[in-house]
């Protein structure tokens, strides 16, 4: 079961309101209205009640309602402070937006000052949304009913997801106020250079990379060097030296030689006394 707050002007939508909450609270889910008696401004009690809510509902006709006075310096109406409302708090919004006019003088088409702002307002309303568009009780129902369960089946508050906001805290927490005001000024364009800085370096390295790949390079290309080849020296034939003789001395060749000539005066004599025996 959710809790689903309904938003919307009274006098002209009050049979589409009926409407709508018979539908709830059939669907098992819990309506809230804005319009219950409370001791504080129905400005603060309406932002209070969105607080505890688990869904958003806009009914938006032709007419722009209640504007309060407190804490209202753009004099917006209640309804479209609400609108804000849900939205800085994140939750589901469904706009439901009324095409026909059952009844011009329930509505602020023939007032040109709120007609503008409710022109301003529904405008506001398509920017953020994308509102369904009703012309009778049918339309509504079907719309809504479409609405609810495709929000809750997103919702992180629905579903019990640890991204949920709980109830209490959205109370204690104040809603952010607008970027520009005084409690939450605009960065300056100081604070922001160096993530500039750095986005701008990212860029040109990238750039510098798609150039590198196909740009061709006009840089020489230096050949690679071989690896050297090592050729062994050719083995020559080796030749054998052999020992020389050893030499003669000059006194054994002397003595050899006077033996010898002994030897062949002794042949000789003998030869002759041969010689001389035969005769």
């Amino acid at each position: 079961m959710a809790k689903v707050y309904l938003s919307s002007t009274l006098l002209d939508l009050k049979p589409e309101r009926d409407a709508v909450t018979r539908w709830l609270i059939a669907a098992n889910h819990q309506p809230v209205h804005s319009y219950v008696a409370d001791s504080e401004s129905v400005h603060v009690s309406c932002l209070n009640d969105i607080d505890d809510c688990d869904l958003y509902v806009l009914l938006l006709g032709h007419r722009y309602g209640f504007v309060p006075e407190e804490n209202n310096p753009d004099q917006l109406a209640i309804t479209q402070l609400e609108f804000r409302h849900a939205g800085q708090l994140g939750l589901p919004r469904i706009a439901l937006l009324r095409t026909s006019v059952p009844d011009i003088n329930l509505s602020d088409l023939l007032d040109p000052t709120r007609n503008a702002k409710l022109q301003d307002f529904r405008q506001e309303v398509c920017k953020a949304l994308r509102p369904a568009e009703f012309k009778d009780e049918a339309g509504l129902i079907g719309a809504l009913s479409a609405g609810v369960q495709r929000a809750l089946a997103a919702s992180p508050t629905a579903a019990g997801t640890p991204d949920a906001v709980p109830r209490d805290v959205r109370r204690a927490s104040p809603p952010p106020a607008p970027v520009g005001s005084t409690s939450n000024p605009a960065p300056s364009w100081w604070a922001t250079l160096p993530g500039v800085l750095t986005g701008a370096a990212a860029l040109i390295a990238a750039i510098a990379g798609l150039i590198a790949l196909f740009v061709p390079s006009h840089e020489p290309v230096l050949p690679v060097p071989k690896p050297a080849t090592m050729v062994a020296p050719e083995a020559k034939p080796v030749t054998p030296v052999l020992p020389a003789a050893p030499a003669t001395k000059p006194a054994e060749a002397s003595e050899s030689q006077g033996s010898q000539s002994v030897k062949t005066g002794d042949i000789g004599a003998g030869a002759r006394v041969n010689i001389e025996q035969r005769r």
